[in-house]
């Protein structure tokens, strides 16, 4: 059967918090046995069981691995100020944090989810409303992103330092639009993260103005041009 495959969550059933992503087949979702090391330290601290919501069922392997990602990067994991204990060997104690840790009820924070009907819940974190969009944008960043890595050792040869920076200006770009495809960051942060892309290449361009050529131009432009493209289409 192909489309056999679920994607699924891990609650906290105190803090709604959500700790974990997953996709599976069968009773994939309640096995304790294959789980990362951090995961099975978190749930021994639970009180009671944790709780798991089917977000989506009926899916191909490919299906429920895309939405999971999705979901991935728009919850975030606890190593990038998200929730998810995902990825093993993350390198700290989950005890220890503070949106993961309840003790003492009184005091403890509480997720947004607290409370909320399991439906809403599901709704909630299925809602990408970026998605259509976020996916053009990311298509057009692949093509100019194939355009400076076929001139990147020219760059390269002619400048190693400043290289480096337009890799970031490139790094940056491709990092945001996933965060906004994924509906994981607001749109007014969005804006806010252009343009302070557009505010480094501005300092990039006063600090090496006398290297900045037609090469480092040709970098450059791409990137200027698509942040416009974007403000412009969000009527920014």
């Amino acid at each position: 059967m192909k489309n056999k495959y679920y994607t699924y969550i891990h609650l906290n059933p105190e803090s709604f918090e959500v700790f974990y992503v997953g996709k599976g087949t069968g009773n994939r979702s309640f096995d304790k046995s294959k789980r990362n090391s951090e995961w099975k330290q978190y749930v021994k601290t639970l009180n009671t069981d944790f709780k798991v919501l089917i977000l989506r069922d009926n899916q191909t392997s490919e299906e429920a691995e895309q939405l999971e990602q999705l979901l991935i990067t728009k919850i975030g994991s606890v190593i990038d100020g998200g929730t998810l204990l995902n990825k093993d060997g993350l390198g700290f104690d989950p005890n220890m944090l503070f949106s993961l840790s309840f003790e003492e009820e009184s005091t403890k924070y509480k997720s947004k989810y607290h409370g909320w009907p399991d439906q809403d819940i599901i709704n909630d974190l299925l809602n990408f409303p970026n998605i259509e969009f976020g996916n053009l944008a990311e298509q057009r960043f692949d093509d100019i992103s194939d355009k400076f890595n076929s001139e990147y050792e020219e760059i390269e040869e002619y400048n190693p330092d400043m290289l480096i920076d337009l890799v970031y200006f490139y790094d940056d770009l491709e990092s945001l639009l996933e965060e906004f495809r994924c509906s994981s960051i607001e749109s007014d942060k969005f804006f806010e993260e252009l343009e302070n892309i557009e505010d480094g290449i501005a300092e990039f361009r006063s600090e090496n103005e006398d290297q900045v050529n037609e090469l480092i131009e040709r970098a450059l432009a791409p990137i200027k041009r698509e942040i416009l493209k974007l403000k412009k289409e969000n009527h920014r």
